[in-house]
C-alpha cells in the first residue's frame, strides 16, 4: 500500500469501513452479519492508537468532524 507516510504492508483482516455520525454508523451495523464489529467514538489515546494502526489518515478525518464522529471497524472472524 502506498500512503503519504511511504510504502507499507499491512496484512490484517480488519478495516475501517465508515467514519461518520453515531446514528449513521449504528444504521449500517444492522446490515452486517458474520463479521466482528467495533464502533469507536471520540479520540482518546486508545482510539487514536487503534485507528492509526489501521489507517493513519483516518485520524485526521476523525479530528475534522469532532466529537460527533465515530468509526466503524469490522474484522473477519
Amino acid at each position: 500500500m502506498r500512503s503519504p507516510l511511504g510504502t507499507s504492508t499491512r496484512i490484517t483482516y480488519t478495516a475501517i469501513v465508515e467514519i461518520g455520525e453515531k446514528e449513521e454508523i449504528e444504521r449500517l451495523v444492522k446490515g452486517i452479519e458474520y463479521l466482528r464489529i467495533e464502533i469507536i467514538c471520540g479520540l482518546g489515546h486508545e482510539a487514536i492508537y487503534k485507528i492509526s494502526s489501521l489507517d493513519p489518515d483516518a485520524v485526521d478525518i476523525m479530528k475534522s468532524c469532532g466529537e460527533r464522529c465515530c468509526a466503524l471497524i469490522v474484522s473477519a472472524q
